[in-house]
């Protein structure tokens, strides 16, 4: 088999990307495969079912069956199963010119509503930043979040249509203004129709229109906001059982109106704001209502309270109690709001995690607001915090120190209600590890005593706050990428490790003995790539002198010395998890021993050393990178000389890579470069994310301030372009030509000066039309591996190539 099938047999096995649970014994998983022939992403969904063999709830034994997977219609753009698993929700976008649009709502296997949106909004987002599709818990409203109209044209302004109006950048071309919409029904009446056959309405759909009357001091110390705040909605979910509150995410605009780049990035200013919907009887606009009663009846301007502004803040989740015979023993007898919040700068840290009891319907009627209400002796408007940012673990990683969370968005349904305690499950990065952590949310808890010379158990925050914490690993060395719960006992996750593909899982945790949970697998992909993964191995080393930095390698097990990939992530705030890679695993299987560095500022280590870097980038990373190299090479794993140091990144691993074949020119013998950072300077002002060149290199950001020559300077000085000249590595680059994150004049600019140095074919640059950052549509992937080892082969030891 030639290396280059081996990367599509790798690259076509499915990658599961949701999970919920219809029943609890019934679960819909969602995937999507790469098609090489049609060169797209196909989307499936299929269902397994967990049967459990007669006995006790301990010692019973659970068996599955899946069914076969069924391709998802390219015209959904979202799918949602309501909490009870007896409704559907779609968000259905037709492909033709123009396009209609079309809410869906299917009970069972008959279709209960459908309301055509076409004429009320743009596009549906289907993000996790910005999306907001939810049931409320009677399942007669829903809310989603698509782009607003675009403004009338002024038939007296004739430059109207070429009015400025910013985008959300990277991954968010042309969506500018997310919007929340509610959609009411009768699902007692409801009939496709919109009005009963005595004309009253079935249905009814609103456009949400916030307004903040009272603006709280937002965000102290972060960049300068639009004064008053200028936001837009995302993640909105009900908040009492009426439907009637909702919290949802607020995202600011910084002063001059600025819509900073949001993807990847945790830091954007952001609150968690609550807004009460009128309690008004089903109304729809006819074809006769006049304009003013058109509006009123379909746009409801609604005020937001913010309940937290310390820190940027993103991802709420609601937890509604069951019946009250379940509940005897749970402090909390209210339904309770969870989210999540990080650091200021810089865009990745570690996350907080915060918690809310919620006012009932009951309290809300009594009181008439929020700001009154209380539950017992505790003001149900009080937050707590859960999870504290950790400065530092109390001892290394891979020892049990618990880095604290590093969570880039809460599960859509992570609660776990066990033993009539209140948990909450999230993925978050550990080390190397990306583990399944569930999180006691009652703190009633009372640490063990431990020995002088004792390390914290892993299962517990270190800190005053005693939130039980339990790491739960779904197999040896395995690491979760994603995660469901049933509300209850039950837990539906994906995970895979460095030479297995992913597979789904599940578990009913029986009563409070979480570690004791026992694992169902319900798919068995890893059959497919069995005959090709066996014969590899992977590895994590820390590396001395520079802890607590580690390297993931992977190769051929009882191989002979090859060559040597050294292939840092980017970010720089970001990790390289042990999960499965098709890209990297194919690299191995080609004859390679690749290493993965996490260098000082990576994630899963602690604040500290997230913050380590700032203003050190270029030099503190590029140690780090280096050493673990040359450690690879004193244990045996690989060596210097011609052909045997390879390198490939990008984003930050680019820039990282044009720092080492600049300031180490003869050490590695050809580079690949991914939409790298070249010229950090010349990038502030045409990236979407214009704070990370001035906080990178130690200089805060301000919107308002213009660089100074000096800060122009400390910028370029800690860029690779300052070391072109002594660039003698073949270069191949690959450049996306929509990236707003690293705009591809870095990469054309690093191309043209290297060429003009006379490095003539040894620079080469691919260019893939219509991607962006992260070059992932399906050829440029391919297309890019392809390249990658042609690269290589062309400048790399030619004795292991042989096919």
């Amino acid at each position: 088999m030639s290396h280059s099938s081996i990367y599509r047999r790798l690259a076509e096995l499915p990658i599961f990307s949701s999970a919920s649970f219809i029943s609890g014994h019934r679960i819909s998983i969602e995937s999507s495969v790469r098609d090489h022939v049609n060169n797209v992403k196909r989307s499936f969904i299929q269902e397994a079912g967990i049967l459990e063999s007669p006995g006790t709830s301990s010692s019973s034994t659970r068996s599955s069956w899946l069914s076969t997977p069924i391709e998802r219609s390219e015209s959904i753009v979202a799918r949602l199963i309501s909490p009870s698993g007896a409704r559907t929700a779609i968000l259905k976008e037709t492909s033709g010119t123009p396009k209609k649009r079309f809410v869906e709502i299917w009970k069972g296997d008959a279709a209960e509503l459908i309301v055509e949106t076409t004429s009320r909004h743009g596009p549906f987002y289907g993000d996790a930043t910005f999306s907001s599709l939810c049931f409320s818990p009677k399942e007669d409203a829903l809310l989603y979040t698509a782009e607003a109209k675009a403004p009338e044209e002024d038939p007296k302004d004739p430059f109207h249509k070429f009015t400025f109006r910013e985008q959300y950048g990277e991954q968010f071309i042309d969506r500018r203004s997310p919007t929340l919409f509610w959609l009411r029904w009768d699902p007692s009446r409801a009939n496709l129709r919109e009005n009963d056959e005595d004309g009253k309405p079935i249905s009814q759909l609103v456009q949400v229109s916030p307004t903040f009357p009272n603006p709280p001091s937002l965000l102290p110390g972060s960049h300068a906001l639009n004064d008053p705040p200028v936001f837009s909605l995302g993640q909105a979910t009900f908040a009492s059982r009426s439907g009637r509150s909702v919290i949802a995410t607020a995202y600011l605009r910084t002063a001059g109106d600025r819509k900073l780049g949001i993807v990847y990035c945790a830091n954007r200013p952001s609150m968690i704001v609550r807004l009460t919907f009128p309690d008004t009887p089903l109304e729809a606009a006819s074809k006769e209502d006049d304009k003013e009663k058109k509006k009123r009846i379909e746009e409801a301007t609604v005020e937001c309270r913010s309940l937290f502004s310390e820190f940027p803040s993103r991802s709420p989740r609601v937890w509604f109690p069951p019946t009250e015979s379940e509940i005897t023993t749970s402090k909390f007898k209210n339904p309770v709001a969870i989210w999540i919040s990080s650091a200021k700068e810089p865009h990745g840290s570690c996350a907080r995690l915060h918690m809310m009891t919620l006012p009932s319907d009951e309290e809300l009627c009594a009181t008439g607001g929020w700001e009154s209400t209380t539950n017992g002796n505790q003001s149900t408007s009080q937050v707590e915090t859960v999870i504290d940012s950790v400065w530092e673990p109390p001892c290394p990683v891979d020892e049990g120190g618990f880095p604290g969370l590093y969570i880039n968005q809460l599960p859509p349904s992570p609660f776990l209600f066990l033993d009539g305690v209140l948990h909450a499950t999230c993925v978050s990065s550990w080390g190397c590890s990306q583990d399944l952590l569930v999180i006691r949310l009652e703190k009633d808890y009372v640490e063990p005593p431990l020995s002088a010379n004792a390390n914290p158990p892993a299962s517990y925050v270190h800190g005053a706050r005693k939130h039980e914490v339990h790491r739960l690993q779904l197999r040896s060395r395995s690491c979760t990428s994603f995660v469901a719960c049933d509300g209850r006992s039950k837990i539906v996750a994906v995970a895979s490790t460095l030479t297995e593909p992913n597979e789904v899982y599940v578990t009913d945790i029986h009563g409070s003995n979480i570690k004791g949970a026992s694992w169902t697998k319900i798919t068995n992909i890893g059959d497919r790539a069995k005959e090709l993964t066996d014969g590899l191995e992977g590895k994590v080393t820390t590396i001395t002198g520079h802890e607590p930095t580690q390297t993931i390698y992977i190769r051929l097990a009882n191989a002979e010395l090859q060559p040597l990939v050294t292939f840092p992530h980017g970010g720089p705030h970001s990790v390289t998890p042990s999960t499965f890679s098709p890209e990297v695993v194919a690299f191995a299987l080609s004859g390679y021993t690749i290493s993965c560095p996490n260098y000082r500022g990576s994630l899963g280590y602690g604040q500290r050393w997230v913050e380590e870097l700032l203003g050190k980038i270029g030099r503190l990373d590029v140690d780090d990178v280096m050493a673990s190299t040359n450690q690879l090479i004193e244990a045996g794993l690989g060596k210097k000389g011609l052909g045997m140091q390879l390198y490939m990144g990008g984003s930050h691993g680019g820039f990282l890579g044009a720092h080492v074949i600049g300031q180490f020119p003869s050490f590695f013998s050809a580079a690949i470069l991914r939409n790298p950072v070249i010229n950090v300077p010349a990038m502030y002002a045409t990236t979407d994310i214009p704070d990370w060149t001035t906080v990178e290199c130690g200089i805060p950001y301000d919107p308002n301030a213009v660089l100074t020559p000096q800060q122009y300077e400390t910028l370029y000085k800690m860029s690779p372009i300052q070391y072109v000249d002594k660039v003698v590595t073949p270069v191949l680059l690959r450049i996306g030509d929509v990236d707003q994150r690293v705009p591809p004049s870095q990469g054309k600019e690093y191309y043209h000066l290297l060429r003009a140095r006379g490095m003539g074919e040894k620079v080469q640059m691919l260019w893939y039309p219509e991607n962006s950052h992260p070059l992932d549509k399906v050829e440029a992937e391919r297309s890019g591996w392809d390249a990658s080892l042609a690269w290589f082969k062309k400048y790399g030891g030619e004795q292991v190539y042989n096919e």
